[in-house]
């Protein structure tokens, strides 16, 4: 996330996206193609946060024997053309990828749950999940923003190419591991 929210996010999001077809998007959306990505992916969110709390043991993405991640398929339930969303058939996805079938259909308490959940405001930069967005991001520029088939995984390695130092600087992260190094002043994490 920290990549996607850093200049890095606007130098490879420039050179993947055609313009015309961003301007298109983000008009029939009324809002900015980044904000929209964050919108779908904060319902993927909600049920990765009401899995954890209800510990419903679903799985968002499987290992290969060669070790690469294989992610919910986000073409089934996310239209690649329009970005829109569908809900009911994304919960579907989940509990394939997780043999867990009508998992939401059989315990109605946890279709309220999520509707709860969906309707809280959270921080959507740390709530939502990274990988989500990358991939969502990559079926988009397959059709909506672009005509390239890019993977997330390789959007994810340009990301963390194009990542500066001096993104990192600017985070949360990079101020709490300063003021850890104050504190604990025999211990140098950077050297600037």
């Amino acid at each position: 996330m920290m990549t996607i929210n850093s200049q890095a996010w606007n130098e490879v999001f420039n050179f993947h996206v055609d313009q015309n077809k961003l301007k298109k998007i983000e008009n029939s959306k009324k809002k900015n193609f980044k904000e929209h990505i964050f919108n779908l992916s904060k319902q993927i969110a909600c049920i990765r946060y009401l899995n954890e709390i209800q510990n419903l043991k679903l799985i968002f993405r499987k290992f290969k024997k060669d070790n690469k991640a294989n992610f919910i398929d986000y073409s089934k339930f996310i239209d690649k053309e329009s970005l829109d969303i569908d809900n009911k058939k994304m919960i579907k996805i989940i509990e394939n990828k997780s043999n867990i079938i009508r998992l939401f259909e059989n315990n109605p308490h946890l279709k309220l749950e999520l509707e709860k959940i969906c309707k809280e405001n959270y921080e959507i930069t740390e709530f939502c999940n990274g990988h989500d967005i990358l991939n969502i991001f990559a079926l988009s520029l397959k059709k909506a923003i672009s005509n390239k088939n890019i993977a997330g995984i390789e959007i994810e390695d340009q990301l963390i190419i194009a990542y500066r130092y001096e993104d990192f600087k600017i985070t949360k992260l990079y101020k709490s591991l300063r003021n850890w190094e104050t504190k604990n002043s025999e211990y140098n994490l950077f050297i600037d």
